[in-house]
């Protein structure tokens, strides 16, 4: 993309996120009560590793997973926010870079700017709507460069239409320069609260893209075992020279057997069009799932879809399974996810993506806590056949209850097509400092 069209594109995402913010300038701007805000603590385990919901259904139901993040978005009391608008960090670092491949390897290093902000409220006495936006921008010689640029924005709303009912919209725009990806990313993110699980797109992508994904789920609890969900979705991504969409919808249903495993039954629809290089794909897919408490602090999830892969004129039968488990300690957590799945990401492509990825974080002191995350991607039955593995490592030690430095060191691997995807090795090293505006006296996340 050329710079004016960055330009454009970080102009409208800004004033997109301004003009949500002025949508309700008669609300409150002083800190939200405890009435206004997503509880973020919802669900905890008990000695025998049984879920304990501590929230109202309503409450429950109307939650708003943060951007980028596994845990709920939340309101702190005391929170800085300017305005509606509220900070929950910024970060300031520097990124020493190695890439490329053989005789074409360069060294760099560059500066860093990532923030995270957010304007939520309550609407409709019991609905929220939530605007997010996440800058991240390398600059370099003191210019910000649009090929190292990642920013995220995205607006959320959870509508409970009645107290079986409930409703979410969400529709996230990403556009993600062609080295901007920022590289203490873990490769996933899990949150013990919530029981959520974040799996990034850790590929670095060879052109500048801009992608939309929208997404509806209504979900209906028939009684105190059954819950049935219906989600339509939509996917969207512009590159340099492919523009593709995606659009399908998914029918589910969930019994919940007794307080420690849930079983879930669900068909999906999925559609893959590109206006170039790629033939179009359709697939169908039957799932069956479980989730287990296994034990104090262990839970396991597994789901194993059978879907119809196109070949030609012609289909054939392969099996897409997901696998989720995590182990939370006293002081620390281990968890890691596998999944193949024909959906659109940041990469085009037709045939099936596998991805695995574990990761690692604790506590080492009160100030001190690291966290670790590997992952591998691969493709099967697809025309491009990209490869990419991914790892980083992360210390952060807490100078202030609101200020910490960090040091992350970041490796990856990749090859396949080179028009689509990074071909080569890229190691960096960063330091900084992040700026978390909470309150002394509220624990945070």
């Amino acid at each position: 993309m050329t710079k004016a069209r960055w330009a454009s594109i970080h102009i409208l995402l800004l004033l997109s996120f301004l003009a949500g913010s002025a949508i309700a300038q008669d609300a409150e701007t002083a800190p939200a009560t405890t009435g206004d805000t997503a509880v973020a603590a919802t669900v905890t385990n008990n000695q025998d590793g049984e879920s304990a919901k501590t929230t109202d259904p309503i409450e429950e139901a109307t939650r708003i997973q943060a951007l980028g993040r596994a845990a709920w978005l939340q309101i702190r009391p005391g929170m800085f926010h300017v305005g509606p608008v509220y900070m929950n960090d910024l970060s300031y670092s520097q990124v020493f870079d190695r890439f490329g491949q053989g005789a074409n390897t360069q060294s760099r290093t560059t500066s860093a700017l990532t923030a995270n902000m957010f304007y939520t409220r309550r609407i409709l006495k019991h609905s929220q709507i939530a605007f997010q936006y996440s800058p991240n921008l390398y600059i370099i010689d003191g210019t910000v460069k649009p090929d190292f640029v990642h920013q995220n924005f995205s607006v959320t709303s959870a509508i409970p239409l009645s107290r079986r009912l409930t409703l979410s919209l969400s529709d996230q725009f990403t556009y993600m320069g062609r080295m901007g990806l920022l590289e203490n990313t873990p490769a996933v993110d899990f949150d013990p609260i919530s029981g959520n699980y974040l799996l990034s797109n850790y590929l670095q992508t060879a052109q500048n893209s801009l992608s939309n994904a929208f997404d509806v789920s209504m979900s209906y609890t028939l009684n105190q075992r059954w819950n049935l969900t219906l989600s339509p979705n939509f996917r969207r991504l512009y590159n340099d020279d492919v523009t593709s969409q995606s659009y399908g919808a998914r029918i589910g249903a969930a019994y919940q057997m007794s307080a420690r495993r849930t079983v879930g039954f669900g068909y999906s629809y999925l559609t893959n069009r590109y206006n170039s290089r790629f033939s179009n794909a359709q697939y169908h897919s039957v799932e069956v799932s479980v989730n287990q408490m296994l034990g104090r602090g262990f839970t396991a999830y597994v789901a194993l879809s059978g879907t119809t892969q196109p070949l030609g004129d012609s289909a054939k039968l392969a099996f897409t399974p997901t696998v989720r488990v995590s182990k939370q300690f006293r002081s620390s957590s281990l968890f890691g996810t596998y999944t193949r799945t024909p959906a659109l990401t940041m990469i085009v492509r037709d045939g099936f993506s596998d991805q695995i990825a574990v990761g690692y974080s604790t506590a080492i002191t009160r100030k001190l806590s690291g966290s670790l995350s590997l992952a591998r991607y691969s493709e099967t039955g697809s025309t491009t056949d990209n490869q990419g593995k991914y790892g980083t490592a992360q210390v952060s030690y807490a100078l202030h209850p609101q200020f910490s430095v960090f040091t992350s060191f970041t490796k990856r691997v990749q090859e396949g097509d080179p028009s689509s995807v990074f071909i080569g090795n890229r190691n960096s090293v960063m330091f900084g400092i992040t700026w978390a505006p909470t309150p002394r006296n509220v624990p945070q996340e």
